[in-house]
């Protein structure tokens, strides 16, 4: 009979019988040491007198084995015996953590617009691992491109997008720095005021975009980011205002947002 403990404090025995000849090997794990020499002795009564089959065993203490097994196979399977603690599953490093995420955000935008202005994110996410790929939906509060300052000729401009990000990530337990690239594409709308023939003209707009993002998830189903992009403008309308230029959007834009997220499960 070899006995052991291991760092979690269980106690591992194993005896082989021999009988005619024939050995048989027995293993049993027990979390306290009363419970597995209770169990060692039966096992060992078992052997020697086959009417003690009919005996119920009984720990030491008054206390009943939950269960208790003898197996004859070279690498018997472990028994637990007594009032083992719950198994609680571990994650293994090999694991892939696959999750869903939603979340809201508002910052500045560069470029966008004649001036910084203010927009919004509705972000939703797929995440496997390091790998993200987000589906957003953005909008960029309407600001005046004035024409005319003297007389309040211009046009109310305001974007809406749709677009995706592919982004690629790492870090500790809490914090998540990624970076992400994508593009977005969308309707920019500008209608005319202070004039008599006011009127309203859409165009598409589509940039591509990339750009650091820093993540603190302090509890499992909530996360807050932080995060910036540069943009490149590929198209995007021109607004005229009887013949005249009332806003050109520029080729470079940009910007930082704040979000908080829910992560599913």
């Amino acid at each position: 009979m070899a006995v052991r403990r291991d760092p979690r404090g269980r106690w591992h025995l194993r005896i082989e019988i021999v009988q005619d000849g024939t050995a048989a090997r027995r293993a049993l794990v027990s979390d306290t040491c009363r419970h597995a020499m209770s169990a060692a002795a039966l096992v060992v009564a078992l052997a020697i007198d086959e009417s003690a089959r009919e005996v119920q065993a009984t720990a030491v203490g008054g206390q009943v084995p939950r269960t208790l097994a003898v197996v004859d196979d070279e690498v018997p399977p472990p028994v637990i015996l007594g009032d083992a603690p719950p198994v609680v599953p571990v994650r293994r490093s090999s694991d892939v953590d696959v999750g869903l995420l939603a979340r809201a955000s508002g910052g500045i935008v560069l470029g966008v617009l004649p001036a910084p202005t203010a927009g919004v994110t509705v972000t939703s996410a797929i995440r496997v691992g390091a790998v993200e790929v987000q589906v957003r939906v953005g909008g960029v509060l309407g600001q005046r491109a004035v024409d005319r300052p003297v007389t309040g000729v211009g046009g109310d401009v305001s974007l809406v997008t749709l677009g995706g990000r592919l982004c690629l990530g790492g870090g500790g337990r809490s914090v998540r720095l990624s970076g992400c690239a994508g593009a977005d594409g969308g309707w920019m709308r500008g209608v005319g005021v202070g004039n008599t023939d006011s009127r309203s003209a859409t165009g598409p707009w589509v940039g591509i975009a990339a750009g650091p993002a820093l993540e603190w998830r302090p509890v499992r189903w909530f996360s807050m980011e932080l995060a910036g992009e540069a943009v490149v403008v590929v198209t995007a309308p021109r607004f005229e205002i009887d013949g005249r230029t009332a806003f050109d959007p520029p080729t470079l834009a940009g910007g930082a947002r704040f979000g908080a997220g829910i992560h599913f499960p």
